[in-house]
């Protein structure tokens, strides 16, 4: 697992530049992500194409095809898309058995007018970590672990982007305050779903390690929510 890690790691970076940005404890709106958004749309079309990217990159080194996402939208809090898929009031996102990602434009509209940019494109960061996984066949047993995961890629993915410059200055706070916000989610620890306070944990350890193949290996280890 060492020089599996190593690989992907060293890979990687190889296409990167130095990773610089600065940190901060205060709430900035729509301030980060360069240049900085102040919609649903443009940050899923700032972002889209450096997350596929990242993803297609991860898929091809397990020698595994990729499809690129379809996005879609709803415009209320409750919405049936089909293709296996549907969205509740304040879920974020869903991705849907045909491979499309679809996005509660409210709920993420809110956050980037509350907590800043990536408070909505960390959840496309997010919902391209279970299509990264459905593509290579990380599943783990259960949804808590499949939850994590996704959080780790993303985490991942954040520092992809601050090192090749898409994200700077509070985008990784952003991330953090997203996850621990009220108008986050209807379940926190419930359902089978992890707390936030884990699902912020597995993003900083995404974020540490720089490694999805390590994300993955820790989350089929971890037990079903209680």
């Amino acid at each position: 697992m060492r020089t599996l890690r190593a690989r992907i790691v060293g890979v990687i970076v190889a296409l990167m530049v130095t990773l610089t940005f600065t940190t901060s404890s205060e709430v900035a709106p729509a301030g980060a992500i360069n240049p900085p958004q102040s919609t649903v749309v443009g940050t899923v079309n700032t972002l889209y194409w450096d997350i596929a990217y990242f993803t297609n990159y991860i898929t091809a080194y397990y020698g595994r095809a990729y499809t690129y996402p379809g996005i879609g939208y709803s415009n209320s809090y409750y919405w049936n898309f089909g293709y296996g898929c549907e969205l509740y009031e304040s879920q974020v996102g869903v991705l849907c058995a045909n491979g499309s990602i679809y996005l509660n434009a409210p709920v993420l509209q809110s956050k980037i007018n509350r907590l800043g940019d990536y408070a909505a494109g960390f959840w496309l960061a997010h919902e391209f970590g279970h299509h990264l996984a459905a593509k290579i066949g990380w599943n783990p047993p259960n949804v808590r672990g499949r939850e994590l995961l996704a959080d780790c890629i993303a985490g991942v993915f954040t520092k992809y982007g601050y090192r090749t410059g898409r994200l700077n200055g509070s985008d990784l706070w952003e991330g953090f305050w997203t996850l621990g916000d009220s108008e986050f989610y209807p379940y926190n620890g419930g359902q089978g779903y992890p707390t936030k306070a884990d699902r912020r944990v597995w993003y900083q350890y995404g974020y540490d390690n720089y490694d999805p193949g390590l994300c993955a290996w820790y989350a089929y280890s971890v037990p079903p929510a209680p």
